[in-house]
């Protein structure tokens, strides 16, 4: 990739993805999560390219229905189902 392909992608892919799997609703149901700054986007699809635990470039589509993720020359697109907020474990306070 060269410089010129590099600038381009933080254009049009501005935000972070970090992608992981979980279990869904159902009985052996596995769903996508994609976490994007404090919201988890969660998804049906997958894509075979995308690695668990790392972090790829992202774009959403403006009505919040899609989120495209870049994975080198790949864009996988993942319809969104639902979302949650992302909640960190603090320090304890004791």
């Amino acid at each position: 990739m060269n410089l010129w392909m590099l600038l381009l992608a933080a254009v049009t892919y501005p935000l972070i993805a970090h992608v992981d799997v979980a279990r869904g609703q159902h009985v052996g149901e596995i769903v996508t999560e994609i976490q994007i700054e404090r919201t988890v986007y969660i998804s049906p699809d997958w894509c075979a390219e995308a690695k668990i635990g790392a972090a790829y470039p992202a774009h959403i589509n403006k009505d919040g229905t899609t989120v495209q993720v870049r994975i080198g020359e790949t864009v996988c697109k993942y319809h969104i189902t639902s979302t949650r907020p992302f909640l960190r474990r603090g320090p304890q306070q004791w």
